[in-house]
């Protein structure tokens, strides 16, 4: 019965599928925390700061790119592009360095909750 068993086609995961977590999507911040907690709000404004300079890093690689079809305009150079996909490259570090923070903000505060439930019943 080996033969029966296609342990390949059950083992496979369905990528459609809209419960799929691949490894970009895992939560790597999940580790019994609760699931809402409190962050500083400048940490909120820094996501959407640097979110906006994304956009607009994305935005001017694209145009760029098309410029030569769209109007016959020469795209910016090599190491125009090369700084533009550096800058993103700075945000995405940012963006790790606030998740970071966020994280250990709400890892305090869930500690400050636990240390002064436990005091006030003691």
């Amino acid at each position: 019965m080996p033969g029966s068993i296609s342990s390949s086609q059950s083992s496979k995961p369905d990528y459609t599928a809209s419960s799929f977590r691949g490894a970009l999507m895992c939560d790597h911040c999940a580790d019994g925390d609760a699931e809402f907690s409190m962050v500083n709000s400048f940490h909120i404004a820094e996501i959407g700061r640097a979110s906006y300079a994304i956009k607009t890093i994305a935005r001017l690689v694209h145009n760029s790119l098309s410029e030569p079809s769209m109007s016959s305009a020469e795209p910016l150079g090599e190491s125009a592009h090369l700084g533009l996909l550096c800058a993103a490259e700075i945000i995405g570090n940012y963006l790790g360095d606030i998740g970071d923070a966020m994280l250990s903000c709400a890892r305090r505060h869930a500690e400050f909750a636990n240390t002064d439930g436990e005091g006030n019943h003691g």
